[in-house]
């Protein structure tokens, strides 16, 4: 079996509000594509890796923070295929002693440091300009390629849902989708508005015309990586009832917006498919980091939602 081969899992959620509404809800488990590369990181690195191995480029690097999912990925990939890898991380080492640095230190990732405006304007030491750079959440062209394959399912659904980054995994299931399908994705992140623009032009550069799309930016719950007592109550609700586990940044968000729209009857006698972008390696560190506040929320016993 190749190592980029997968097998598209998807799984039924009876959720309350969904029978109640006639709402047919299946949950895709990128998440369980891969035990350390899993979910959307699994797709984006793909063709970045092949690329690498078929130029006989023996030299990468790329950007994240120290919780990124993006980053410890791409540590192991590149142990698996003997790739020589620096990551470009946006913080002090002295302050970001994280889960997620070490395992990749562990692969054999070199780290590097940088200073909040040299991330921010992607300014890397001289030595490394020559390696081949993967951006940030492996939002490249080669990024998007792998993104594109996250749909095969048979029958069409009404609406299908992701979680939004970077907009790349956005935009590789837009191009990917079916015309009769809608698209949303929901930000996890605060003041991303203008991510949208970032969707267009990918999708104008790929002579994407229709307007099966959208961008819910409502359900962010404070913003990237910030507490919400949501997010536990969300996470104890699809553990429990599913045997879901649903990462703090990302898909819990998802699932939040989701279960709005059902609270509304904006979701009614329709198929909706959403898309688990895996993530859990930062659970850890998260629940590490708002220890005392998840404790809180799990003895205030309100974890029965509906």
């Amino acid at each position: 079996m190749n190592f980029w081969d997968t097998n598209i899992t998807t799984q039924n959620i009876p959720h309350p509000l969904a029978i109640k509404n006639n709402v047919i809800w299946d949950i895709q488990r990128e998440d369980i594509n891969h035990p350390f590369i899993s979910g959307n990181k699994f797709r984006k690195l793909k063709y970045n890796i092949l690329h690498c191995i078929n130029q006989n480029i023996t030299n990468t690097g790329t950007f994240g923070g120290p919780h990124s999912n993006h980053i410890a990925a791409f540590a192991y990939a590149c142990k698996i295929f003997n790739l020589k890898c620096a990551g470009f991380i946006n913080g002090n080492h002295l302050q970001y002693t994280t889960p997620t640095l070490k395992f990749a230190n562990e692969m054999g990732m070199e780290l590097i440091f940088l200073s909040s405006l040299d991330y921010k304007n992607k300014i890397i030491p001289n030595e490394y300009k020559n390696y081949f750079i993967v951006p940030e959440g492996g939002a490249n062209n080669f990024g998007l390629k792998g993104t594109i394959e996250i749909l095969n399912h048979q029958y069409p659904y009404d609406y299908i849902f992701t979680p939004l980054g970077t907009g790349n995994t956005l935009t590789g299931l837009i191009l990917g989708s079916k015309p009769t399908e809608k698209i949303i994705g929901i930000s996890s992140l605060k003041g991303a508005e203008n991510i949208k623009f970032d969707v267009l032009k990918n999708l104008q550069n790929h002579n994407y015309k229709l307007n099966n799309w959208e961008i819910l930016n409502d359900y962010h719950l404070g913003g990237y990586a910030k507490f919400n007592p949501e997010i536990v109550r969300i996470y104890n609700y699809y553990l429990e009832n599913f045997n879901i586990e649903l990462d703090p940044i990302y898909t819990t968000k998802m699932i939040f917006g989701i279960e709005d729209l059902l609270q509304k009857n904006k979701l009614q006698n329709c198929k909706i498919l959403s898309i688990h972008t895996g993530g859990l390696q930062g659970l850890p560190g998260f629940i590490n980091r708002y220890q005392n506040q998840w404790n809180i929320v799990l003895s205030e016993k309100k974890n029965i939602r509906f």
